[in-house]
């Protein structure tokens, strides 16, 4: 199997233009909700007919930038205003949420030789959204599966995934696999599996590997893989609407 390299989603032009007066200012949260007021006009703009709303955006990010924790030293305060605001507005361009319980997407900070920056991440709740959206999927979801569960996968002409959960008390074991399965609303159906190693190598050669999701929700990231590897086999209908999170 191919592996994918993550590819962290570049700021907007729009976002870049308005931002380049605040690139220079001193980082901090007044900045930032400044920066924010000051990008209602094209945030309200870039938000597709969705159910996200111009407010609640607004709200939810400065939540975040209120309530971020600084772990292993990264805080998004400490982030490039540019970087927060381009990760803002490609999150709205998507109409997804940041940084949520509904784990749609997440802005992640990481140190580069220009300081410390905030990189948007779609996190697989995200990826699966869009899909729903482009009107062609009809069910698509990612499961993980676990050293007690009964799992086997069965290739060729006619390829098929048994998968019996573990129900008991005890614990279901260390993390054994991932798949994402999909139906297409013309009856048609597609499946990806990868191996907790394969897995791993995706983790190891993302940039933000080391923080953010991958540390915090290891197997919701792992989902998004498969997720990932499930859209490179679904109709061009899917594929523009998922090539706007990649």
């Amino acid at each position: 199997m191919s592996e994918e390299k993550n590819q962290d989603p570049k700021p907007p032009a729009a976002a870049i233009v308005s931002a380049k007066s605040w690139e220079l200012q001193p980082k901090g949260l007044p900045q930032m909700r400044a920066c924010l007021d000051a990008m209602r006009g094209q945030l309200a703009l870039a938000l597709p007919k969705c159910g996200l709303t111009l407010e609640r955006l607004v709200r939810v990010v400065t939540t975040l930038l209120q309530t971020t924790d600084k772990k292993d030293g990264k805080s998004l305060v400490d982030c490039t205003t540019l970087s927060v605001v381009g990760g803002v507005m490609a999150g709205a361009q998507l109409g997804l949420e940041i940084g949520t319980s509904l784990g749609q997407a997440y802005l992640v900070p990481h140190n580069t030789k220009a300081g410390m920056v905030a990189t948007l991440i779609v996190g697989y709740r995200g990826m699966i959204d869009l899909a729903r959206r482009s009107g062609s999927v009809s069910v698509i979801d990612a499961v993980a599966v676990h050293k007690r569960d009964k799992f086997r996968v069965v290739l060729g002409i006619n390829p098929t995934i048994e998968h019996e959960p573990y129900t008991g008390d005890e614990d279901p074991g260390v993390f054994r696999a991932v798949y994402a399965r999909c139906l297409m609303r013309d009856g048609t159906s597609q499946f990806v599996f990868l191996t907790a190693r394969e897995v791993e190598s995706v983790r190891k050669r993302s940039k933000a590997g080391s923080a953010g999701p991958w540390q915090s929700d290891y197997e919701e990231m792992a989902k998004k893989t498969a997720i990932r590897r499930l859209w490179k086999v679904l109709p061009v209908s899917v594929e523009k609407t998922m090539a706007k999170a990649i």
